[in-house]
């Protein structure tokens, strides 16, 4: 019931988005995008445009293409989607932080006053203003599908301290998140985080799980030739002048102001 409250509460929140209209780089990923015309999955992983938003990022130019072979260029079932996920993420959220509050000494054993922490951030993450340019954004689907991809594996690595055939849903949902965007690489290491915050007691063995810790950069091994096959160049700006040094001391410090 929370979960479905979580996720009622994120879809009507934004449903005022449906109806906004397509916005800069929406017109070169959507509106323009010839690539999307086809729901062939081997044009979409292998061939393409170089240089666009949805470039390197198959299952994000996947979704388009389903939605435009749904609706064409009509916004509002583009929308839907990208409101569908968030609602979705919201309830990941809760998921999520549900079990790591059962973890924290104060907590542990008391499932009810984890559940309720758990439920009142997947409602902040569901109703803060901060998601609006995420969900109306259209192109920022990206956003959506690799957070989607990254709660998931969260998940699914702390059920697989129950069941080892959890670990098989971490692994495939980090090598999704990597066919929506770049930002996945950190992944593993998050898991590896987690694991050491909240099970203190691996840190005296730390060994025995290696194996369980690089099974997700295993997994990317398959997929950095397809995301690597159609780069863009063009939005990083060094066709512009912009050395490499230079966007790395811009990026360095874009990431300590946020």
């Amino acid at each position: 019931m929370q979960g479905a409250a979580v996720f009622l509460i994120a879809v009507v929140l934004f449903s005022g988005t449906r109806h906004a209209e397509f916005l800069f780089d929406d017109l070169a990923a959507i509106v323009e995008n010839r690539d999307i015309r086809t729901l062939s999955v081997t044009e979409h992983l292998f061939e393409g445009t170089k240089d666009l938003p949805t470039s390197g990022r198959p299952l994000v130019s996947y979704s388009f293409a389903v939605n435009y072979a749904v609706s064409g260029l009509q916004v509002e079932s583009y929308h839907a989607v990208n409101i569908f996920l968030h609602g979705l993420n919201s309830v990941l959220v809760f998921l999520v932080l549900s079990r790591a509050f059962q973890t924290i000494p104060l907590l542990s054993g008391r499932v009810v006053h984890a559940s309720s922490m758990g439920f009142l951030c997947g409602l902040l993450w569901a109703c803060h203003p901060l998601h609006v340019e995420t969900v109306s954004y259209v192109t920022q689907r990206s956003e959506l599908m690799v957070s989607m991809w990254v709660l998931l594996a969260l998940y699914s690595h702390q059920r697989s301290w129950e069941s080892r055939a959890w670990s098989g849903v971490t692994v495939v949902s980090c090598s999704l998140g990597a066919l929506c965007k770049e930002i996945v690489v950190v992944m593993p290491v998050l898991l590896i985080i987690y694991d050491l915050c909240y099970h203190p007691q691996l840190w005296s063995r730390l060994t025995s799980q290696c194996l369980r810790w690089s099974l997700p950069f295993l997994s990317y091994l398959i997929v950095i030739p397809i995301v690597m096959s159609r780069p863009r160049t063009l939005s990083v700006g060094t066709h512009l002048g912009v050395s490499s040094v230079e966007y790395f001391q811009a990026q360095g410090w874009v990431v300590m102001c946020y």
